[in-house]
Order: C-alpha cells, then structure tokens, then sequence
C-alpha cells in the first residue's frame, strides 16, 4: 500500500433538518495524483424538499492536505461553482505518507447543509541512495542520512541531494568525484514514474 493512509469518501450531515444530497462526481473513488497532475472536481446535488438542482451559489469547495496525522489548508474555500481544478505541487512536503481531501459543501434555501468528501492519494515509488565506497553520509532534502538508503517519494516530486566534498575513510581523506546521473555535487533530482528510468543514485568518491 505504499506506506500511505488510505481513507473512504466520508460524508456527513453538518446540521439538523432534512439536508440536501449530492455526490462528488470527479475526481473518481479511486483517484491517485503524481506531482504536477492537474486534478478536477465537479458535483451536484438536489434539494431534497423541492427535488430541483441546488444553484452554483449553493456549492462550496475546500481542499485540504494531509500529512500523517495532521493537515494543511490547500485551497478555499472557493463559494459559486460546481466545478474547479489545482495542480499538485512538486515541492514542500518530501515524505510520500501525504494526500489530499477534496470537501464540497451544499447549502439549501432553508441554511441546512451537507457535506461530502473524496481523498485521493499519490503514486509512489521507490528510491536508492548509495556511495563509493559505501558507509557515507549525504544530505537529502536538508536532513544527513548514512547510505545505503531507500526512501518513498510521490512521483514527479522534487528532492534534492548533496554529496559532501569530501569524507574521511579509514583514516585517509576521499573527495567527491561524480553523480551516477551526472548531476552536480548537490542537485535536484526530479522522481521517476516507473522503474524503467533509473531509480538508484550512486555518489562516486576518491582518494585526494
């Protein structure tokens, strides 16, 4: 399952009285996003006492992110409209355990409301981080970590990683000589959407 928290599509009444129904029509239940993916919703809904479309002003949207076990405000809320679109970042949160909630609010004549909701989660894969000789610490997103490493990213996301200039070994000093990907010494690398493209990042060292 990726490491991710699935959630189900939860809906709720938010106050008493007969509410209005409604279901978000896009994105699907299953929906799944990579960064840069440009995700559109839409829905609709009817008053349950006059069974007549409620109009765009009854609709308000609100997307929020969700990482681990607490959120961020994302988008909205956005008042006057059935429909609307954001695009997924490539930057900001590293960790992959992220997704978003998608929150469509609709209000009658009569004040009652009724709110659905549709989480979508990211498209994931792994990456590897080694060194020559191995055992050495690199910097990625800001943090040391001691290689080799694996980590889960969204795909498409942005990390950067750093090779120090130089590092000690058995007592003799190694200095940074090259990235498998050519990169240079601290770069950013941009997540690969399937294994076909290279997934491991490989930091060369030699002796000074």
């Amino acid at each position: 399952n990726d490491g991710i928290v699935d959630s189900l599509p939860v809906t709720a009444n938010i106050s008493a009285g007969k509410a209005p129904s409604g279901k978000i029509l896009k994105p699907n239940a299953n929906a799944k996003y990579r960064s840069y993916d440009i995700i559109r919703f839409s829905g609709q809904a009817t008053d349950t006492v006059t069974n007549l479309p409620l109009p765009d002003s009854a609709y308000t949207w609100t997307v929020v992110f969700h990482h681990d076990l607490h959120t961020h405000p994302f988008l909205g809320p956005i008042t006057g409209t059935t429909t609307g679109s954001f695009e997924i970042p490539s930057t900001g949160e590293t960790s992959a355990n992220t997704w978003y909630r998608i929150h469509m609010v609709v209000t009658n004549s009569s004040g009652i409301s009724k709110e659905i909701t549709r989480d979508i989660i990211p498209r994931t894969i792994t990456l590897y981080l080694k060194t020559v000789p191995a055992g050495q610490t690199i910097i990625l997103d800001g943090q040391p970590t001691t290689t080799p490493t694996s980590f889960l990213s969204v795909q498409k996301f942005k990390h950067r990683i750093e090779a120090p200039a130089t590092t000690v070994i058995g007592g003799k000093t190694y200095k940074f000589k090259a990235w498998s990907d050519k990169g240079a010494r601290l770069h950013t690398i941009a997540t690969p959407t399937t294994t076909d493209n290279p997934t491991t990042y490989t930091a060369t060292y030699i002796l000074q």
